[in-house]
């Protein structure tokens, strides 16, 4: 990706894919953290979306541990999302996947009746690219959540800042 392009092409998914464990210090350790805070006993069927899933990597780890868990896995990457379905083909009865843009509204749907929402943080992300300053990435973090309502909702993140404690506190898993 160069200066001030936003598209995130096939290459970029791949050199993620290669780099991620590396790019991201200790990822498997926070998947793990992130998964014992879910607010669901491992017998409740809920919905989960995953926002930017990639390939789908945290979406096929709630779904091991919670198998009555109907899932939609997100991306923006077409290359991603030529992944995500192989590494989720055991769930294939219940998830799906698709590609959507953050930024838009048309995706907002997907989040109905959701019991879990997984939203991406990462600095480098679309939605930080697209949208660069911090008041803009609040509004649609606040327009998301507002969609997706309080009930059982996990936000793993923030998209890309740190809102005061008050404002996540209440939609953290």
């Amino acid at each position: 990706m160069t200066g001030s392009d936003t598209a995130w092409s096939g290459d970029d998914s791949r050199i993620y894919s290669r780099l991620a464990d590396i790019a991201v210090p200790s990822r498997r350790e926070q998947m793990a953290i992130l998964i014992t805070q879910i607010r669901f006993k491992t017998t409740d069927a809920f919905k989960l979306v995953d926002l930017a899933c990639g390939e789908s990597g945290l979406t096929k780890a709630i779904q091991t541990l919670y198998p009555k868990a109907r899932a939609t896995a997100l991306d923006g990457s077409q290359s991603m999302l030529t992944v995500a379905p192989i590494n989720l083909a055991e769930f294939e009865d219940r998830t799906e996947t698709g590609v959507f843009d953050i930024t838009a509204e048309d995706w907002l749907h997907q989040i109905d009746g959701v019991g879990l929402c997984v939203v991406p943080r990462h600095p480098s992300s679309r939605l930080n690219r697209k949208t660069p300053t911090i008041s803009k990435r609040i509004q649609l973090h606040r327009r998301t959540r507002r969609a997706v309502g309080r009930r059982h909702c996990g936000w793993t993140s923030t998209l890309g800042l740190e809102p005061p404690r008050q404002f996540v506190r209440p939609y953290c898993v």
